[in-house]
This record gives structure tokens, C-alpha cells and sequence, in this order.
């Protein structure tokens, strides 16, 4: 089986089984503890509006998101989450945001547009990639952001401007909370 290099092979062996808490590097004697998803239920409703559990709107959601990675920051279970780190993230959103805004055209999205959030979202794996690398034994913060915000999940129920637009404050919302709540810079 080709798995390119050990990082890779690591990688696809720690998200093999979602059912164990830690994972074996078989290549060290560390163990990389796995942080449980919460079950935010993140989608967009049938006005294109983000919502999460009991149509709580994407502000709360944000913030029980942000809430959750501090605690596990608290816990020294994952590495730091700077707000550098999730402002570059933004400004790649923010580029397709300006581009839906300043498009008059129909509310559909263009191919065009599609590209550019598939190019996002292949960016952010990189990020998440780049995180793990970071924190070790740790949580990647920057991971658990994506999985509990369902960020990366609802790029493909994107069809439609609207989408995009609340799609971008939904993220803006996530930066916001962070900032108060946890306001590193690096």
C-alpha cells in the first residue's frame, strides 16, 4: 500500500477508527490524543441562513464552538489557537466574498466561484495539516475550529450567493468569538 511518506501514513491511520480516543505513531513512542466532535449540527436552513441545533442562529453557534476550543486550551489539551492563525484563513474566504459582492449577476454561483471554495477548502486541510504538525501530543486547534464549527462540511451545500455571504460572516462570527474569548495574537 502507497501511502507517499510517514507523515501521510500517520495521518490516514490516526482518522482510520473514529472510536479511539488515542492513537499509536507506530514510528515513535508518542500518543496523540483525539478530541470528540461536538455535535453542533451546522447547515444552512431553507432561507440560506447558517443554523445550528434547535435553529440556533450562527452568533450562539460560533460561540459554543469557541467556547469549547477554550476549554480544551484551558485543559492544555490542544495547542494555542491564534487569531492570526484564523485571520489568514478569513482572508482567503474574504476573497470570494468580495468577488460574490461585487458580481451583480443572478444568485447562483458561477464555476468560477465553485473553484475558488474548493481551493478553500483544500487550503484549509493544508492549515489543519500544518496545526498537527504544531501540536504534537496536543489537539490541533485549528482542527477541532473545522470540525466542531462544520466549516469545510458546508462549502458543499454552497449554491448560491446568499450562501457565500452568510457562509463569510458565519467565519467572521467564529474570529469574533475568538477574540473575546481567547484574543492571542502570534
Amino acid at each position: 500500500m502507497e501511502y507517499g511518506n510517514r507523515n501521510n501514513y500517520i495521518n490516514k491511520n490516526y482518522h482510520s477508527n473514529n472510536n479511539n480516543f488515542d492513537k499509536q505513531d507506530k514510528y515513535s513512542n508518542t500518543t496523540k490524543v483525539k478530541f470528540i466532535k461536538d455535535n453542533l449540527n451546522v447547515h444552512f436552513d431553507e432561507n440560506d441562513t447558517i443554523v445550528g441545533d434547535n435553529n440556533k442562529n450562527f452568533v450562539d453557534v460560533a460561540e459554543d464552538v469557541i467556547k469549547k476550543i477554550k476549554s480544551e486550551m484551558d485543559k492544555k489539551m490542544c495547542n494555542d489557537l491564534s487569531t492570526s492563525k484564523i485571520r489568514n484563513i478569513l482572508a482567503m474566504i474574504a476573497e470570494i466574498y468580495k468577488y460574490v459582492i461585487s458580481d451583480s449577476g443572478e444568485n447562483s454561483i458561477s464555476s468560477e466561484i465553485n473553484s475558488k471554495l474548493q481551493y478553500f477548502k483544500i487550503r484549509c486541510y493544508y492549515e489543519i495539516g500544518r496545526d498537527r504538525e504544531q501540536a504534537g501530543k496536543k489537539i490541533s486547534s485549528v482542527e477541532m475550529l473545522f470540525e466542531n464549527s462544520n466549516i469545510l462540511d458546508l462549502i458543499k451545500d454552497i449554491n448560491n450567493k446568499k450562501r457565500v455571504i452568510n457562509y463569510y460572516h458565519y467565519f467572521e462570527s467564529l474570529i469574533a468569538w475568538h477574540k473575546y474569548y481567547i484574543g492571542k495574537e502570534n
